[in-house]
């Protein structure tokens, strides 16, 4: 679980609006991230000390808490939260973590009181352990990015496939598909179901790297890298890339797509809209709000 900019859209979509101006609690949240957890629970208390009802600093305070081991604190800044502002206690955040600290974090999380959380690289692998149940999709995917807390227990899934086949034509397809990671496998097993007629998979361990898209009509990069173009794109292939960049600049992958003249070219900001949709839904039981989840993602 780390910060990224699926929480920007989750927020706008969940959360109760803001108000205008400078954030004085950015410096706070940095710490928070970068794990300064001294640092940023002083800044958090300084901020309730002047403002207690300021519903950033409670939710910081509460993240603090939490990541120093201290659930009871961390749920009653979380309460108070909730009954603030109840529309904001539904956001998403942030929370960056070691593999060592990942039990810890979603066991915290779960005494709390969260509905649920995403998983990202190095620990969508590594969590299954902490699952109490998986659904059918993240047991065949072997790859978990989606959490549910229901009653106690710990649920399993991934939206990471669906993003990828429900933005192609993936029936009766060839597919190429760079990675070995947990994306990879979920987006390999996506394809399975979806009709795909073959789905073949590439990684950087292989003798044969990098791999050709000759033969090839769906390529989807599974890899984190951005700025280098692995594979070429040629005419008439359909392309997703789930690497992203932060300022929204196209991928070496995407522009080499657009400039190919593929027919499909799928960003990864998109495909992070629609795993970030389908999580929503998941923890809501409604359907997410695309248009102001894109328009976060997009800073629009």
């Amino acid at each position: 679980m780390c910060p990224s900019r699926l929480a920007a859209a989750l927020v706008l979509a969940l959360a109760a609006a803001r108000p205008a101006g400078a954030d004085p609690l950015a410096a706070a949240r940095a710490a928070l991230a970068a794990g300064r957890l001294g640092e940023a629970s002083a800044a958090f208390e300084r901020r309730l000390a002047r403002a207690p009802e300021d519903v950033d600093a409670l939710v910081g305070a509460g993240f603090t808490a939490l990541r120093r081991g201290r659930p009871a604190e961390a749920r009653s800044r979380f309460e108070r939260c909730a009954a603030i502002a109840p529309g904001y206690a539904d956001a998403w955040f942030g929370l960056a973590l070691s593999s060592e600290r990942l039990g810890d974090a979603v066991r915290g999380l779960v005494a709390v009181g969260f509905a649920g959380a995403n998983v990202t690289i190095p620990h969508k692998q590594a969590v299954i352990e902490l699952c109490d149940e998986l659904d059918e999709v993240g047991a065949r995917a072997g790859s978990v990015n989606t959490l549910v807390f229901r009653d106690g227990r710990v649920l399993g899934s991934s939206t990471d496939g669906a993003a990828v086949t429900d933005q192609v034509d993936a029936a009766g397809r060839r597919v190429l598909v760079l990675g070995a990671g947990g994306s990879a496998k979920a987006v390999v097993d996506a394809f399975a179901s979806a009709g795909a007629e073959r789905v073949e998979t590439a990684s950087r361990r292989d003798a044969s790297w990098p791999p050709s898209a000759a033969g090839v009509e769906i390529l989807v990069n599974c890899t984190p890298v951005k700025d280098e173009l692995v594979v070429a794109p040629h005419a008439g292939l359909q392309v997703v890339d789930l690497a992203y960049l932060p300022d929204g600049r196209d991928t070496a992958l995407v522009a080499a797509a657009r400039e190919a003249g593929c027919d499909v070219v799928v960003d990864g900001l998109d495909v992070l809209l629609f795993q970030g949709a389908a999580s929503f839904e998941r923890w809501t039981g409604v359907p997410a709000p695309l248009g102001a989840m894109r328009a976060a993602l997009r800073g629009l």
